[in-house]
């Protein structure tokens, strides 16, 4: 029975498989570190859809966010445009500028969380620090929320 290494090169001769640290095509591998990250490579059985439970709680905190900022900033342009003389100039940044950065930021957050690397990145790292992710993710669609409830009430 050939072992794990001679398995190893012999699945990779002639296929494209990422590293699973770091996403580099292990293709034609002779060793079994990842020639990127130097990281050792076996062979596995492995599940065909992994767990995904960080990952999606991230992104539906990130995408919650940049949607309700979107939303903010419309009800809120929408309120500037439709009252007659409205609040002066020196507000508009907080009421205009807050909520535009919360959809850049979050939305672009949101894009790199999607990229493969981070995926690949966030299923290598702690539990703790899985959790903080999405933690993270979350404080800043409660932070949006709390700061447009105070600033329209």
């Amino acid at each position: 029975m050939p072992d794990d290494h001679e398995m190893l090169t012999t699945h990779l001769a002639e296929r494209d498989e990422p590293c699973p640290g770091c996403a580099y095509n292990l293709r034609g591998l002779k060793g079994t570190r990842c020639p990127e990250c130097n990281q050792e490579l076996a062979m596995r059985v492995g599940l065909v859809e992994p767990r995904h439970g960080a990952y999606i709680a991230s992104m539906c905190g990130l995408l919650t966010g940049a949607g309700m900022a979107a939303v903010f900033l419309g009800v809120i342009a929408w309120l500037l445009l439709t009252r007659g003389g409205g609040p002066p100039r020196s507000v508009y940044w907080p009421l205009l500028g807050i909520p535009g950065v919360g959809v850049v930021v979050l939305g672009l957050a949101a894009v790199q969380l999607s990229r493969r690397r981070a995926r690949v990145w966030l299923r290598g790292v702690s539990s703790v620090e899985r959790r903080m992710v999405v933690m993270a993710s979350w404080a800043a669609t409660t932070g949006l929320v709390a700061w447009f409830l105070s600033s329209v009430m």
